[in-house]
Order: structure tokens, then sequence, then C-alpha cells
């Protein structure tokens, strides 16, 4: 049922309500003495005619069979009142006047309504009883069933924010137009806004914890080949051993399994071991309870892809309920990926990927969770950054499960970046304090911390038992491609791959790929076993074999697209990019002469079946080709690397310095910029992208162009930073042509795909510190999407240039010039660096820009347009104090020490003025702790905060700089913080805001007197003494001092140094 439906529902009994109620007042009417007229009757008449005729409806709304007891209940009394409406329609059938005109008929009326005043009694007791009775069955329905019915809808229906809104507006609409006034009419409207509200809240809270990137790597992961891992979950195919030998299951017993006569046997044992462990009996001999497992092999081995099929696979679901039993089963996930962003290898992106499934399967949970963003204004709420505590708490607690078992799959433990014992201290913590409730299966390669850690869980070390799935893997591959070898030959070169494989699966993948090649290319039965033969059998071997093996004429080509393809870090590019490599080899303006001219799908099958043939003849297996998104495109194909470890093998320096020789004269930048223009301008993006704009216009903007186009500057400002000003693009003409040419394709695909008045929905964040942000949307014209993404990834060369970015041409106050500046001010929070936020701060400012300017950023994901402000130069050196060295390197300039003072000074020669001061206090008490902060805000121009976001920034006590503030009364001005961070350099900054220095503003010359680069600034806020929350409603946990004086830091004391005697 729809959800709109349920709400028509209660609308129809409402109105059935209503309607007997009138119809009491008219039959009460009928029944009192002198009111029997026929004005009266009609009116009646009318009233029991609508009764009947909606009592006959609700019958008919009510199915005919599976009835619950309630819905029985409901029947039966709609046909009583159907019954009464009948009854009191024939009554007053016989009560009308036939004849008005005579007086003996007017006195028969009146002798009939006195004659039956007892059976008009009677049926008013009848109708008044049968509407208590309806109405108490109506509330109690509507209160149990239709409020499940929506729920239910909520749940499992795709019902956007906007939907939900609106539904939540047509209740309250409703609500004020009932003529109703009872009080369990007015329950059932509560409990349908609290359902819709508790949903628009969760679904607030769900978004701003979600990381668009948190199941990237699961996505990338192959799926495992038909009927390989089957045999875990269901048992080897075709054994008939029994249940011989019980011990030999334990993890004590692993080795004898393994090499014991009967690889099937040991599979067999494995996967009751497996199962047993689903269903919840505890296998292990241990004093643990055995509620984890832990999945191990060599790199390569197919670990991801086994634990992905066991988290898709339905059969984990079955055996999960045997030992989940009535309550329900959460399952959640977490992959970590090395090459990935922060999210995806660290401890708290692991934390906040489960998390997130947790409470989106269990909703209900949030309150417990996350109470402080439960009892806040969710329409405010722009995002929240869950304590790493937040996990921890649930699932160390009871409340999680009560009603709910949960199982955690976490793989590639090797790829956290980080302490692994860390990691898996964690991972013990939440499996031994709900031992009962909660299973984790992990996978890792097989190191001395993962081996010494989980000795004691059951295990499965996934080389030693897939022999028989890499055989039908193999089989099934060579089958495919129509190998020219009869059975006997089959046979024997699938013998050899298996047992040269030694159960790693990606070195079956890499030479069955040469096999292929080698069918393709012509080869016999012995040239492909001579093939098979030469393979190492170790990984990197077989790499280095793989590497060696390319033929010099395609060496320099080969190495091209490997190069290129290790600078992609996100995502994949697309096919067709590596099929103009080869055009841009033999013309460098290949890209910037081609006509933006869209191909015809002839045309792009055919490129692109070209540059597979190059991919797949030249680069030897590295790279494989896959289908994309299909959310994001049409049909069109991407290159990766076969598996990390490829990726790994080519990352390594003695790897790349083997290649350079080759690359010499290739400018590897300029090439890939050049065929992503040439991508570009061939291909059509309404018949290339997904043309959901819808999509398209929330945070997962990567479904539209823009992805690229970040690529692009990802790329660009990477690779400068890895090779300073070797690419030819850093020449201002190469520059301004390429994104020339860029601007005008993006341009007119954009303003194709989009109305006039829509923009391109960006999101960017604003960092407080190196670990806290707040996130952000611009809306971005098409015309200036190329500029705001410029300024965002610091490629200040887009601006430093006389006929493109120029922003001497644009207004200072003018939007466009605002979007800019937005876009590099959240920039410049998150890949905080002065050295390079010195040039495109100069830059804006020369141009007109003030420095005491307020940045307005729009909040995102809230229900209405709500903006957080920001003060340019107020913020920027709150980010100064609180951050230390650059923690997330951006751009070739390395962290120079003098460069936050010549930021500063740049600042002041443009106008900053004294009014920024830091105010201390209050002081906050962690409870139950020895710990006590203190809370620090940045006041500018008449006593207001630097930023407005809410945000709550504190410091431990016990730092100097809180020592320095004591002496003057918790207030320190900037010519203080100046002092107290320059101790030796504060007199040439005084000066300037003194105005005694006579320099002009844009000149560096006095600057570079001075010699600025060797001063340092003191880290007065080290990052273990920070701590931010989103607002005092998430203090929890924290008792804030009645009076913030000197008495508190003394009291404080006192009492910790009476504690510790």
């Amino acid at each position: 049922m729809e959800a709109l439906a349920v709400i028509g529902l209660a609308c129809n009994i409402l109105q059935l309500v209503e309607y007997g109620d009138k119809a009491i007042r008219i039959a009460k009417e009928l029944h009192d003495p002198g009111q029997a007229t026929t004005q009266s009757n009609t009116e009646a008449t009318f009233v029991a005619q609508k009764m009947r005729e909606l009592s006959n409806r609700l019958i008919k709304d009510i199915p005919t069979s599976n009835l619950t007891e309630d819905e029985q209940a409901l029947c039966q009394l709609a046909q009583k009142c159907s019954a009464h409406s009948n009854g009191l329609l024939s009554l007053l059938e016989s009560l009308k006047l036939n004849k008005p005109a005579k007086k003996i008929n007017v006195m028969k009326t009146v002798w009939k309504n006195i004659k039956r005043r007892n059976e008009l009694s009677q049926l008013k007791l009848f109708l008044d009883d049968s509407r208590k009775q309806l109405n108490i069955q109506i509330v109690h329905m509507s209160r149990s069933d239709i409020a499940q019915k929506l729920e239910l809808i909520l749940n499992n229906s795709s019902i956007s924010k906007r939907d939900l809104i609106g539904l939540k507006d047509s209740v309250q609409k409703l609500q004020e137009k009932s003529a109703m006034d009872l009080d369990s009419t007015k329950g059932l409207f509560r409990d349908i806004q609290g359902t819709l509200d508790a949903r628009l809240r969760q679904n607030a809270i769900l978004q701003s914890i979600r990381d668009p990137q948190m199941h990237k790597r699961f996505d990338d992961v192959a799926d495992a080949h038909e009927k390989t891992f089957e045999w875990l979950l269901h048992g080897p195919e075709g054994y008939q051993g029994g249940e011989q030998q019980d011990n030999i299951g334990t993890a004590e017993n692993d080795e004898s399994i393994l090499s014991g006569p009967s690889r099937a046997q040991a599979k067999f044992h494995k996967h009751r071991e497996f199962v047993t462990w689903l269903q919840g009996a505890n296998n292990s001999s241990s004093s643990r309870q055995g509620n984890v497992f832990h999945i191990l092999g060599k790199p390569g081995a197919g670990k991801s892809t086994l634990m992905k099929f066991l988290c898709q696979n339905q059969a984990t679901r079955e055996h999960l309920k045997t030992w989940s039993g009535e309550k329900r089963i959460i399952c959640a996930r977490a992959f970590f990926w090395r090459l990935g962003d922060d999210e995806q290898k660290s401890l708290a992106g692991l934390k906040n990927c489960l998390l997130h499934q947790i409470l989106t399967v269990a909703p209900e949970l949030i309150p417990t969770a996350l109470p402080s963003a439960w009892e806040s204004n969710y329409g405010e709420l722009a995002s929240l950054v869950p304590s790493s505590t937040t996990l921890d708490t649930l699932l160390k607690g009871s409340r999680a499960f009560e009603k709910h078992k949960m199982i955690l799959f976490i793989d590639g433990l090797d790829e956290f970046k980080g302490r692994p014992t860390d990691l898996i201290n964690d991972i013990l913590g939440w499996a031994d304090s709900n031992p009962a409730g909660l299973k984790i299966c992990v996978a890792s390669r097989e190191w001395p911390e993962f081996l010494i850690r989980f000795e004691k869980y059951p295990k499965l070390r996934i080389q030693e038992c897939t022999l028989e799935d890499i055989e039908i893997f193999v089989r099934g591959r060579l089958g495919e491609h129509y190998v020219p070898v009869d059975q006997q030959q089959l046979d024997s070169l699938a013998g050899v791959i298996v047992g040269k494989a030694e159960g790693v699966f990606i070195w079956v993948r890499v030479v069955l790929a040469a096999i292929e090649q080698g069918v393709y290319n012509g080869d016999d039965f012995q040239d492909l076993q001579k093939k098979v033969d030469a393979f190492p059998a170790e990984l990197n071997d077989l790499y280095q074999h793989l590497l060696d093996s390319i033929p010099d004429p395609d060496r320099q080509a080969a190495f091209t697209a490997l190069t290129i393809s290790t600078m992609c870090t996100r995502g994949y590019p697309a096919l067709l990019q590596y099929k103009f490599l080869n055009d841009l080899s033999k013309d460098p303006d290949f890209a910037i002469k081609l006509s933006m001219q869209p191909l015809s799908e002839q045309e792009l099958d055919t490129a692109s079946e070209r540059a597979s043939r190059l991919i797949n003849g030249r680069c030897k297996g590295f790279l494989e080709i896959r289908p994309m998104y299909q959310k994001r495109y049409r049909g069109e194909k991407g290159v990766q690397f076969m598996h990390s470890t490829a990726e790994e093998f080519l990352s390594q320096e003695r790897i790349v310095e083997t290649m350079r020789p080759c690359l010499n004269g290739i400018d590897i930048l300029d090439q890939w910029c050049q065929s992503f223009l040439a991508f570009m301008k061939s291909i059509d993006s309404d018949e290339f992208y997904n043309a959901d704009m819808e999509i398209a216009r929330c945070r997962a903007y990567e479904n539209t162009i823009n992805e690229h186009l970040e690529s692009l500057f990802i790329i660009f400002s990477d690779h400068s930073r890895r090779a300073p000003k070797k690419s030819v693009l850093y020449s201002k003409r190469r520059l301004s042509r390429l994104l020339d040419n860029v601007q005008q394709v993006v341009t007119t695909r954009l303003e194709k795909r989009l109305e006039s008045d829509q923009t391109i929905i960006m999101p960017v964040e604003v960092r407080y510190s190196p670990v806290d942000e707040d996130f952000y949307v611009l809306e971005v014209p098409p015309s200036q999407i190329l500029s705001v993404l410029a300024a965002n990834h610091y490629i200040f060369e887009y601006f430093d240039n006389d006929r493109l970015g120029d922003l001497r041409t644009l207004p200072a106050d003018s939007m466009h010039t605002k979007q800019i500046l937005d876009a590099f001010f959240c920039c410049h929070t998150r890949h905080f660096n002065p050295s390079i936020s010195f040039k495109m701060f100069e830059l804006f400012f020369e141009a007109g820009m003030s420095p005491r300017i307020d940045v307005e950023l729009l909040v995102e994901w809230a229900p209405e347009k709500t903006y957080h402000r920001f003060n340019l130069w107020g913020f920027t050196f709150l980010r100064l104090l609180f951050n230390g060295p650059c923690e997330y390197p951006l751009r070739y300039e390395p962290w120079n020490p003098g460069s936050a003072y010549r930021l500063i000074e740049l600042f002041l020669r443009y106008g900053v003025t004294e009014e920024l001061y830091i105010k201390f206090g209050p002081c906050y008490e962690e409870i139950c702790s020895d710990r006590l902060i203190v809370q620090v805000q940045f006041m500018g121009s008449k006593h207001m905060p630097v930023y407005d976001s809410g945000r709550i920034l504190c410091v431990d006590y016990q730092l100097d700089i809180i020592r320095y503030a004591r002496q003057r009364e918790g207030l320190l001005t900037l010519r203080d913080l100046l002092a107290h961070c320059f101790p030796y350099d504060f007199h040439h900054l005084y000066a300037i805001l003194d105005r005694k220095s006579s320099t002009s503003p844009a000149s560096n010359a006095i600057v570079d007197s001075y010699n600025t680069h060797s001063i340092e600034m003191l880290h007065i806020f080290p990052n273990e003494n920070q701590y931010t929350f989103s607002e005092s409603s998430a203090m929890a946990g924290w008792k804030q001092c009645l009076s913030h004086s000197e008495d508190c830091f003394r009291n404080f004391e006192a009492r910790l140094g009476h504690s510790h005697e």
C-alpha cells in the first residue's frame, strides 16, 4: 500500500466517525418533542444514507481473507453500523408526510412519532453504542496498524526526503482541517506525525555520517567465478565422506587437515567448521567464545573475493538464522583499501562505515548511539563526525542486541593505515564484549601480528583449500576463449597452471591473460605450454617476468599507459582515453586540434576495440578492462590494475627507475590531460552519461561529468608535487590552450544537459583542525565550474594567467569571484599549506578582495537553505594556530617554516586590523576523569565569533598558551598572540600593524630582505591536546564549571593532587 493510500484510509475512517457523530445528533433531534419536522427528517435521511455508504465502502476496503482479529472486528462493527443505518432509513421513510395539505395526515405523522418514540430511543442507543465501539476500534487499528504500515512503507520504499516532508505537511493540513476534537483522533495524528518526523530525523543523521566512498573497494572487488567458493557454504560437490574424525575441524589441527590424503575431506571439515561458526556453536577449545573467524592467505589468493562472496550469498544469512533465532540479523561490512582515501584505510573510517550500516538497518538505535544528534534540530544538522567511541559503546553495550544479532565482515586488515595491534585490539574488544550477539569475520595476509593475536580462533588458510576452485576457474576461462587443444591437452595445461598457482588466484589470472593473448596470436598447444612453464611461481617474480617480456618497440607506449594508470587514484579512467594516448604519441597537439564532434556509436565501438587491443597486447595483463558502473555510464568501459599487488609492484622505486629511460621525452602529465580533453570532445553527454539529474544534484555528484573534471585537477595537482615544473603544461601558453578547450567543452556539454537556471552541486568541506571537518555545497553555474574546481584544488596556475582566469578581470564583489573564493577557502582549510595559500591570497588581494571579508557556505543536507559564516582572516589565523606540519601534503611546495609568517604578513599588509582576539573559557571537566579542558573562542570585529557553525574548540588546560592567557585574565589580543608565536620576530609585524612600514602591499621586497623563510611559528595547540564538539549538546560526559576564573584551575589541581596522594 502506498504511503498516501494509508493516509487516505485514515481520512475515510475519520470521515465515517464524523458522519456517525452527526447521525446521532440528528436522531436525538428527531426524538425530542416538537422537533420531528420534515426538514430534520430530510437531513437525517441524508446523513443515514452517507453513513450507510461509508460503512459499505469500509467493508469493501477490508480484504475478504486472511483477516487479522482487528480487521474481523472492524468488519463486524461496520456491518452493524450499516444495518442500523438501514433501520434508521426505514423508520424515516415511514415518518414521511405523504399528503402535507391535509391536517389529518399531519396528525397521523405526529401520532406515529409519538407512538414510535421508544423505537427511536432504542435506535439511538444502538447507534450510540455502535459509534463508540467503532470509534475505539478505529483508533486502536489506526495507531497499531496504519502507523505500522506507514513505517513499513517508509522502510521498504525509495521515498525521497522531499516526499517525506510533503507527506508530513499533508498530514498536518489534514489535522488542522479535521472537525474532530477527540483525544484519540489527535493521538492518531500524533502517531503519524511522529513516524514521519522520526524518519526525517533518521535520514538527516544517516546522511550526515555517510561517506560516498565507503563501499567503493567492495564494489571494485571482482565477483567470484561461477561455482567457486560454493563449497564453503554448501560443502564440497559430490563429497560422501561423512562425519569421520570430528577433531579434524579444530583450529589447533589446521596442519593435519591440509596435509591429509584427501583435499575433499579437508574442505568438508572447513565447510563444517565455518557453517558451525555461522550457526552459533563454539568449535574452539579455547576459553574464548569463538565468535571471530579468521580468513588468511597470500597476496592475490582471493581473500577479498571470498569475503564479498560471503557478504552477498543468501546461504550465509540462512545459516545465521539458526544462530539469531527470533532476533533480526544485522550484516555490516568494511573493506580496507591501502590505495583509497583516508576513510578507506583508517580506524575512524572503519568505525564510521560499520556504524552507518548498523544504524541504517536498525534506525531505532540512533537515539542510543548518537543521543545528542537525535535531540538536536535535524533541520540544521550540517555534518556529524561520530566520536571514536560511538561504535565501541554501541557494540559493547546491551541495547543494540536486545532485538538484533550482528555479524561484521572486515577485509584487508593488512591494508589498514596504522598500527595493526590498535585495529586488532578494537576487533577483539568488540568480540569479547558481546560473545553471544556478535560475530566478526576478518581477512588478512599472513602477517605475524594477525597470526599471533587470532591464533586461538577458527581460521581458513585460503590457498590451501582452493585448488578445485582454481581448476574450475581455469577450465571455465580456457573454454570461453576456445583454446585450440583437445581434452587431454586441456587437462594437462590446466593441471600445470593449477599446480604452479599454489592457491593464488591472481597468479592464475595473470597467466590466463597471457594464454588468451597467445590464442589471439595463433599459438598452438606447444607454444602455450612453453609459456606456462616459463612463468615463475612467485607473484613478484611473475610480475617481473611480464614486465621484462614487453617487446622493446612496445615499451614506451606500455610504460606510458602503466605510469598514467598509477596516477589515477580516484576511480579508474575511461578506456577511450587510452586510445587517444596512441594518437598523442604521434601528434602532441592532437587533442587541441580535434573538433568538438561526438563520435557515432559505431566510431565509439571501433575506438574502444582498438584501445582494448592496445591495452591487452602491450601491457601483458597488468591492466584489465571492465564495465563502468551502469548508474554513471552507458556502455562505457574503464581501465584498472588487475590487482592491487600489480600496482604495488609497479610503484616500487626500482621498477620506476627501470621504466624511466623508456619515458625520456614523454610528458606524462601533458599526455594524460590532453587525452582527457580528446575524450571529452569525442563523447556526447546525453548519450554517454546517465541522464538522471536528480542523482547529480546530491552529494554523489560524481555521476556527472564533474568527476572527470575533478580527476583532471587532482592528477595535475598531485603530479606537479611529485615532478615539479617538468611538464610543458607549466608554460602559460600550453596550460591556457588546454583549459580554454576544456572550458569550451564543459560549458557546451553541461548547458545542454541542464536547464537555464540549474546549477552544479559541488560538495566541499571546511576543516577546523587536521581531524575535524564540516560539509557544505557550492551551487555553481556550468560556465564557472572549471574556475571553481581549479580554486578548490590549489591550481593557482589557472588564475596566474593573462588570458583565462585572471582575477583582475572580475569585479571583486561579483558572484563569480565569491564562488572562486569560497572554493579556495575550503581547499585552504582542507589541504592547509601556507606556502601555496600565500600565492592564491596574493592574487585575490591584488584583484581588490578584502582580507576581512566573510565567506558564507551552504550547509549540506539541511532541509532548508542554511548558511554558515567564516571570517577569512580570523579563520585562517585559527587554522594557523590549530594546524601542525601539513598532514595532507598537496602540490610540490614543501612545508616551509617561514610560510606561516609570510601569510600573516600578507594579510596585515592588505588591511587586517587588531580586532582579532582569543577568549579562553569556560572550562569543562570530564566526568569520572582527571581531565580539564578550556574552550577557545576566536573573536573578530564587533566582538563576533570568526565562524558561526556551532563548533566548540577546546584544549587541555596545561598548555603553555593557557598559562600565558591566565596572566591576562583569559584574553589574548592579536599582538599577544604574535608575540607568543614569534618571540624573536614579532616587532616587524607590529610595525605593519602600526603602519610604520612604507612598503606597498604588493611588494615583496621587505619580506625577502627580512629573510622570513627561517622564521618558524610555534605550534601552540598540538593535535593531541585538541577537542572538538559539534555543539554544546554533544558534550555528553563533560561538566561545565559554574564560574570560569583562576579559582577553577586551582580547585581542579587541588582535587587532582588530593586524589593522587
